[in-house]
């Protein structure tokens, strides 16, 4: 019976923080890139629930590092580095991401808010999280230790239309035909479509 409890309880609260990003808009508008950035940076707990909420993190982690170009408020528990990842050579095309996180296993989670729906979106989504996974093996390493990257994909415009119905979609490296067998769990991107959140007016 306990263990019931605690799991209807963990469900609502899961509920609760999906909705709690779009609600905190009443007051600050967080699809801004800016104030989006500066609000998460600078509180862990929340941040923390965001990703809880979307991202397979245990319940016991109470900290994660952030990866930030700016020094927003920083607290003893926040390392806040470079967000923006360099060509390869002179020729090529640099990232800079909105936040990037390092989880306590030595995943990542990047969190993107897209407020337009530019030409190839998806595209420039998926550019930026095999930008980032390719960062999270050392020179030397085995591709054993190669640890999972999670892009985390805040829209406020329909994505999908009736294609997809929800406002959560979990995209993975799968096979094209039955039965789908999963080929990777390394990199995961994860959209929710803002507008398709009941109960909000985004978009």
């Amino acid at each position: 019976m306990k263990k019931k409890n605690r799991t209807e309880k963990e469900r609502k609260r899961k509920i609760i923080a999906k909705k709690d990003f779009v609600r905190e808009s009443r007051y600050v508008n967080l699809t801004n890139d800016l104030v989006f950035r500066h609000y998460f940076s600078s509180n862990q707990e929340v941040l923390l629930s965001l990703l809880k909420s979307f991202l397979p993190i245990p319940e016991d982690v109470d900290e994660v590092e952030i990866m930030n170009k700016e020094k927003i408020q920083q607290s003893e528990e926040l390392i806040l580095l470079d967000t923006s990842i360099a060509p390869d050579a002179p020729d090529k095309k640099g990232v800079v991401f909105d936040l990037r996180v390092k989880l306590p296993n030595g995943e990542t989670a990047l969190i993107e808010v897209q407020n337009y729906r530019q030409p190839f979106w998806e595209e420039r989504i998926m550019f930026y999280s095999t930008k980032a996974h390719g960062r999270n093996l050392k020179r030397g390493a085995s591709y054993r230790d190669l640890r999972a990257t999670y892009t985390l994909v805040f829209v406020t415009f329909d994505a999908f239309g009736d294609e997809l119905k929800g406002f959560i979609h979990p995209h993975a490296m799968r096979l094209n035909t039955g039965p789908y067998r999963l080929f990777s769990r390394a990199l995961n991107i994860i959209v929710v479509v803002l507008p398709q959140v009941p109960g909000t007016c985004v978009g």
